[in-house]
């Protein structure tokens, strides 16, 4: 499977699968939930209070600190005793947003190697987990206050930091066997370009036919070929963002035999075909250059600590200082350099926030060329000079 696969996650960050369509909101829960599972991908952060959640039929205690990410194959629930309370912060994005934490080819591989083993819950030290607490709640704060609806710049802040503190800290993670109901549902998440069926799962998990179809039953609520066709349509979908991949050639890869298949299954999931879908649905956003102006967007996210110019983001890109321009300001409405800047004090403000460090200190880590351009900048998005709070 691994080795046909196309594209990998940092090619789905793209306006055509409405990556500003980020919900994030903080609410204390203090009753247990119903087993559920979602196509999105959720992030999930402990704030305070005790509870547990169940992941596939395997309990975990939860702490202060935990940072959870659910994939689609997770069949979850928290569970809270009475009298008890869980205070998160949940992040949920849109279903083209998918193996976020993947950013180019090697990391996908070595993600995939490891889903049998990765408990999806990590503990950040207290320093990170008082930067992505503070980041979160700005945009909460931003998202509910806020005159403007275009959060883009704001929302990629969010997703870099929570991806790249995952990846960060997932290393020390724990490593666990999975139970038997958790393997079945990765496996066809993970095999799903594969011809799959109930016996070949079976025998590559060891388990009984009638074993794996109970299993998957037990944990969604439907059959072994529901789950499946749920698994690849999401990642069809997915792919119709590019346009060099005939609707043809996506059914095959996602492990369709027939295209009578793929059109029919799409068709109960999407209620039209996927021609039509691409065409309704993608082909505004591919017209305007939305995927170039998100891959720039990223490059600049990437390189905003340090010294960096557009002449650089051309080379890097190769696309003109003029195309560059006006893919910006048809995305973000923003140019170059008040993107780059834009970044820079947002990441300043939650280093001045979580850390004990001086405005010049946080001004050369932010890229920077002294404290007065980091207040200038500072100033034009926050409306007030950070000095008040360190100085």
């Amino acid at each position: 499977m691994v080795n046909h696969f196309p594209y990998i996650s940092s090619d789905y960050l793209s306006e055509a699968f409405k990556p500003t369509e980020l919900a994030i909101r903080q609410i204390t829960m203090a009753q247990s939930e119903r087993a559920h599972y979602r196509n999105e991908i959720e992030f999930i952060l402990i704030i305070k209070g005790q509870a547990s959640i169940e992941i596939n039929q395997l309990q975990f205690d939860l702490q202060p600190g935990n940072l959870i990410q659910l994939m689609p194959y997770h069949v979850h629930r928290f569970i809270i005793e009475q009298g008890q309370s869980l205070a998160i912060i949940q992040i949920r994005f849109s279903i083209g947003l998918l193996l976020l934490t993947s950013t180019n080819r090697q990391t996908y591989l070595k993600s995939i190697k490891e889903l049998d083993t990765n408990v999806p819950i990590i503990k950040l030290p207290h320093h990170a987990f008082s930067q992505l607490r503070v980041l979160c709640q700005e945009v909460i704060y931003e998202k509910q206050e806020a005159a403007a609806t275009n959060f883009e710049a704001l929302h990629i802040s969010l997703i870099s930091f929570i991806s790249y503190l995952y990846m960060k800290y997932q290393k020390q993670s724990q490593v666990m066997l999975l139970n038997p109901a958790w393997r079945v549902l990765q496996y066809v998440q993970v095999h799903h370009q594969e011809n799959l069926t109930p016996i070949n799962v079976a025998q590559q998990l060891g388990l009984a036919v009638a074993e794996v179809k109970s299993l998957i039953r037990q944990l969604t609520g439907q059959s072994f070929n529901q789950i499946l066709n749920q698994v690849r349509i999401r990642n069809a979908t997915a792919l119709l963002q590019f346009e060099e991949l005939s609707a043809n050639q996506i059914g095959t890869i996602c492990g369709y035999q027939t295209q009578a298949n793929f059109y029919k299954q799409f068709k109960l999931i999407h209620g039209m075909s996927p021609e039509i879908y691409r065409e309704t649905n993608l082909a505004v956003n591919q017209a305007s250059g939305s995927i170039d102006a998100w891959s720039i967007i990223m490059v600049i996210l990437e390189n905003c600590t340090q010294a960096f110019s557009l002449n650089q983001l051309t080379t890097m890109t190769h696309l003109s200082n003029s195309k560059i321009e006006s893919l910006l300001k048809n995305s973000v409405q923003m140019t170059f350099k008040q993107l780059l800047n834009r970044f820079r004090v947002q990441i300043g403000h939650n280093l001045l926030m979580a850390l004990d460090l001086s405005v010049a200190e946080v001004a050369d880590k932010t890229g920077f060329t002294d404290s007065s351009a980091f207040i200038r900048n500072y100033r034009k998005v926050y409306g007030d000079t950070p000095g008040k709070q360190v100085v």
